[in-house]
């Protein structure tokens, strides 16, 4: 039986989707719910095999990890498959562990960043094998952008879980209606904090180097252990290099909590 609520992990056996495994059992014991581990495989003769392969793993896991575990193998389109899943079991997070992005992949998109945009469902990425034990320090990125807002709800959900700090770095913006627009987005986002109880810094960038880079020097001086960002088509950089896209091959290897704000009503606090 699936006791709600239901974190979603997409599951391959590496030991990136084992860490994000490990994280979605912290998440349903600490609330009291259950982690759907899904595999998915190309074609339906291979779902067999498949199901041979997740039945040994997860055997595999202490009894008090099991109880709360369903398994699943469907055939099909990967990305397709994660979206509906995510959908049906009203999710309120799917994690993910990506082995990261690189050559076309960076160009075209990892598939990290495609599973997120076929899906509504907010998604938290993890490229390292290190495991994830404590979010302490979360960086939020954002700009005058309604939609960069759209992961506050799900970024407050997490910083409560884990007693975080959100530090909020704003874009570099250069014209003045730009700059109102984001301070009135920073007082929103610091209110939804207040009124969650949740520790919130609010960051000035030197604007010496490009954003991206500052925001790269400044992840690493502070130890940052997440970072959270929406995604949406019209982002801080122009697709298919979207700036979801670039936290996600950060150099550091800090996990990423992001949510497709474009298949989402914008709805706030």
């Amino acid at each position: 039986m699936l006791k709600s609520p239901v974190y979603l992990i997409p599951f391959d056996f590496t030991s990136m989707t084992k860490n994000a495994l490990n994280i979605g059992s912290k998440l349903a014991e600490s609330n009291d719910g259950s982690v759907f581990l899904l595999h998915v495989v190309k074609k339906e003769s291979e779902k067999k095999e498949g199901k041979r392969m997740l039945d040994i793993f997860v055997n595999s896991l202490s009894a008090s990890e099991r109880k709360r575990i369903v398994a699943k193998v469907l055939d099909g389109n990967l990305y397709e498959e994660v979206g509906k899943a995510g959908d049906i079991l009203d999710a309120p997070l799917s994690i993910m562990g990506t082995h990261g992005s690189s050559g076309l992949q960076k160009i075209f998109g990892s598939n990290a960043l495609k599973m997120v945009s076929k899906s509504p469902t907010p998604f938290l990425v993890t490229v390292s094998e290190e495991p994830l034990t404590t979010i302490e320090t979360i960086v939020m990125p954002f700009s005058f952008v309604k939609e960069s807002l759209q992961v506050l709800n799900c970024v407050s959900s997490i910083a409560k879980q884990f007693g975080s700090v959100i530090h909020l770095v704003g874009y570099h913006d250069a014209k003045t209606w730009l700059k109102e627009q984001s301070i009135e987005n920073q007082k929103m986002a610091k209110k939804v904090f207040a009124n969650e109880g949740i520790p919130c810094e609010v960051i000035n960038l030197p604007k010496k180097k490009s954003y991206e880079d500052e925001l790269s020097d400044y992840m690493f001086s502070v130890r940052a252990d997440l970072i959270a960002t929406a995604y949406f088509k019209n982002g801080i950089l122009p697709p298919p290099n979207s700036f979801v896209q670039v936290m996600l091959d950060n150099d550091h290897e800090i996990p990423v909590l992001t949510v497709n704000a474009d298949e989402l009503d914008l709805q706030v606090g």
